[in-house]
């Protein structure tokens, strides 16, 4: 994919951008008045080697050339629940961009930062027995997704066009603090999802609906979310893993999931309904495996996303994305 030139660099200066060869990113659906992670800024690149990290048995300098990044590897002998991190200004950073294979947790960082593995179990009061239990959990143990102060999750709720933007913000632990500028008149550059969906709107990842609007708290759906995911790996030259034969099962059932596991799909029923504007986004993304379809071989590119149905995606995409890189090593 050929990396977009994100409007930020117009006003101020830009994010580390991962450049096409590999990468990841991972992750779920980010509740409302929420705040940002503590100390979840973009490091700045600094000179080469790999750092020292306390308590791992292994890590590596993979070499895989993404402006700054690499990838690398740390074993997994602690608690099942420990996910990659370091610490940056006397707070804890977790690394969404992080999936384990073979006891060993592969994750995307730079050579200068101390890298470990630390416990970090979440719980939710309304999540036990759900069909995205389990990617719900990875996601929000890695910060990239938080439930409510009440100890919800609330998966079956629908995932707003703000949530998604500061969802996609977070996977890249995105450094906010230049986005604090009004866009929209719709959008407060205090509220929650201010800088997020100013971020968003910069690299190209959401655009307005018209009138000066964004329509924060408007509903996300299937082709929304296809085209606003596609442009977000667009705009970071984010690679994906392509499986055999294109779309399959992968063992998850969720809602979202196309009927059967056959290597080959006619298209779908409901295929004249997808916007001309988002049918290569929708396209794309079932190719990998990343959105599937719906019961009866529809699609229902109009239908309302949950927040549970987009952590069981951006699951996929992480899972996707590190296996893509670890597949080039």
């Amino acid at each position: 994919m050929k990396a977009a030139l994100p409007r930020a660099f117009r006003k101020m200066a830009p994010l580390i951008i991962i450049t096409a060869l590999a990468a990841a990113m991972a992750v779920g659906a980010a509740g409302a008045g929420v705040a940002e992670p503590a100390g979840a800024g973009v490091a700045e690149p600094a000179g080469a080697g790999v750092a020292e990290t306390a308590g791992a048995a292994e890590i590596t300098d993979a070499g895989v050339p993404l402006a700054g990044w690499s990838l690398m590897w740390l074993e997994n002998t602690e608690d099942p629940e420990s996910m990659v991190c370091y610490d940056k200004d006397g707070d804890t950073v977790f690394v969404p961009l992080s999936y384990e294979m073979d006891g060993m947790m592969y994750f995307f960082g730079y050579p200068f930062n101390d890298y470990y593995l630390k416990p970090n179990p979440k719980e939710f009061s309304d999540i036990d027995g759900h069909w995205a239990e389990e990617n719900i959990l990875f996601v929000a143990g890695r910060e990239a997704s938080n439930g409510f102060p009440d100890g919800r999750f609330d998966p079956n709720a629908h995932m707003t066009r703000a949530m998604l933007a500061t969802v996609l913000a977070r996977l890249i632990i995105a450094d906010l603090s230049d986005f604090d500028y009004r866009l929209f008149d719709d959008v407060d550059p205090e509220a929650w999802y201010g800088p997020s969906v100013a971020w968003a709107y910069e690299y190209g990842v959401v655009e307005g609906i018209g009138g000066g609007r964004f329509d924060p708290n408007g509903n996300v759906t299937r082709q929304d979310m296809s085209l606003m995911i596609e442009r977000f790996l667009d705009a970071f030259g984010i690679e994906l893993f392509a499986p055999a034969g294109g779309n399959n099962d992968g063992g998850s059932t969720d809602v979202s999931q196309a009927d059967g596991d056959s290597e080959e799909r006619d298209a779908f029923l409901d295929e004249d309904r997808i916007g001309f504007w988002a049918a290569d986004a929708v396209a794309h993304m079932f190719k990998h495996g990343i959105m599937h379809g719906r019961p009866g071989n529809q699609f229902d590119p109009r239908g309302s996303c949950t927040r549970a149905e987009v952590a069981t995606v951006l699951f996929r995409l992480v899972e996707s994305s590190v296996l893509e890189a670890h597949n080039r090593l």
